[in-house]
C-alpha cells in the first residue's frame, strides 16, 4: 500500500511513543511511504520551531524521511476544496504519487475523507484497519 503520512503524525511519531510511532514504524516495513519536499520542510520547521531540537538532529531526521520515502513533486490540483489551504499540498503529494491513504490527525483534512482515490483517515483508523487485516491491506 502507497501512504502519505502527514506533518502531525510524522512529528507525533518522532516526539514520543504511541500510535503515530507505530504507524511509522509499520508504514517503513511493511508499505510504501511517500513525501514531498514540502512535508519535509514542514517536519524540518516544526522539529526545529515547536520542539526545538538542535540543528543536527533535525537535520538527521530530514536526511532519514529522504532515504526512507519516495519523494514525489506534487502536481497543482485545481478545485480542491480545504478549509486549510496549506493542506492543498499534501494532497497534491498524495495524487502525484497514486497513494492510497493519507495518514492525518488534521481535523481539515480528516472532514474531507477521500479525494478521489485517496482516502483520508487518522493514524488510529489505519492501525484498527491494518490490525483486522493481516495482509496490509486497507
Amino acid at each position: 500500500m502507497k501512504i502519505v503520512l502527514d506533518t502531525n503524525v510524522i512529528i507525533s511519531a518522532f516526539a514520543g511513543r504511541g500510535i503515530c510511532n507505530d504507524v511509522f514504524e509499520c508504514c517503513l516495513k511493511q508499505h510504501e511511504f511517500i513525501l514531498s519536499d514540502y512535508i519535509i520542510k514542514e517536519v524540518e520547521n516544526h522539529l526545529a520551531g515547536t520542539l526545538k531540537l538542535p540543528g543536527t538532529v533535525t537535520r538527521e531526521i530530514k536526511e532519514y524521511l529522504r532515504k526512507e520515502a519516495l519523494i514525489v513533486k506534487p502536481v497543482k490540483l485545481s478545485g480542491i476544496k480545504c478549509r486549510d489551504k496549506n493542506d492543498i499540498p499534501i494532497i497534491e503529494t498524495a495524487v502525484s504519487g497514486k497513494a492510497d491513504v493519507i495518514v492525518t490527525g488534521d481535523k481539515d483534512l480528516l472532514e474531507i475523507k477521500k479525494y478521489k482515490y485517496v482516502l483520508i483517515i487518522s493514524p488510529r483508523e489505519l492501525w484498527n484497519k491494518l490490525k483486522k487485516n493481516s495482509t496490509g491491506d486497507i
